[in-house]
């Protein structure tokens, strides 16, 4: 004799069950989305951090002149990703890039009668981290001359800067001071999600000194993608020290801007050349 009770009372608890299947997996899934967004976030700040950390490193040797020591740093490429709540890993690029034509930074001092112009140091090289990111949008970093510069939908800010230091003398005199790192060697890249190990060391080190007649100017000259985030940096920093903006001025020259400084008593510089390998 069929069991018409018997036979419902599988289907409903098939049913049942198909159903908490399906909730909990989609809970699973909008959790693993949640928590994987989160875990993109944490890593762009921790990648960040790394690059700040090769830039004490940079700064540290700049300041002893030592170039002997090598320093070790670990830099992740990615994030872990956890399979029981469905979060995917993301990976990312580390790339080292030496080549002027992509970025580089001079020192200029312009004479306004003789027309001329000379370069007194320049700072060339990249180091960037572009992030392969599964739940958040992509966040790349680039380490130039001593600035940690994020890149997001394609726009440049300086997200750490570099080196500046403003000092205001009793006669009412401004003196700038920047330390800036060169990047040079042998380009390479390394992709993929591990922690992996840079060495850093200084190949040379150089000073300058520069005090302007009434006639000069000081330019700080920037090309490639991140040169107006230079810009808007410095304007940034005169703006915050109480220059006006007749003592600064911002030139497109369409490949680089110019920074020009109009009004400072003395401008010093620390330059390093640093080679970073994996």
């Amino acid at each position: 004799m069929k069991n018409d009770r018997g036979d419902a009372v599988i289907v409903s608890a098939v049913l049942i069950m198909s159903i908490l299947l399906s909730l909990s997996g989609r809970l699973i899934i909008s959790y693993g989305d949640v928590v994987g967004k989160e875990m993109d976030m944490e890593h762009a700040c921790d990648l960040e951090d790394s690059f700040v950390r090769i830039r004490m490193s940079m700064r540290a040797l700049l300041e002893a002149e030592d170039t002997n020591t090598v320093i070790v740093n670990r830099v992740t490429l990615g994030t872990f990703g956890n399979p029981y709540l469905a979060v995917a890993r993301s990976s990312g690029i580390l790339h080292l890039d030496p080549r002027p034509q992509d970025f580089s930074l001079s020192i200029i001092l312009r004479d306004n009668l003789a027309g001329g112009q000379r370069v007194i140091n320049t700072y060339t090289g990249s180091l960037e981290y572009r992030s392969n990111n599964y739940y958040f949008h992509d966040q790349n970093y680039l380490l130039q001359a001593g600035a940690v510069i994020l890149e997001e939908y394609g726009s440049y800010s300086v997200s750490s800067p570099p080196s500046l230091i403003f000092e205001e003398r009793i006669s009412g005199t401004y003196s700038l001071r920047m330390n800036g790192f060169g990047l040079s060697g042998e380009e390479w890249s390394i992709a993929g999600f591990e922690s992996i190990t840079t060495v850093t060391r200084m190949l040379s080190s150089s000073s300058f000194q520069i005090a302007p007649s009434s006639n000069e100017d000081v330019i700080i000259r920037v090309t490639g993608p991140t040169r107006f985030a230079w810009a808007d940096h410095l304007s940034s920093r005169f703006l915050e020290m109480g220059f006006g903006g007749g003592d600064f001025n911002i030139v497109d020259g369409g490949s680089y801007a110019d920074f020009e400084i109009l009004d400072i008593d003395e401008f010093n510089g620390n330059f390093g050349e640093m080679e970073v390998s994996i």
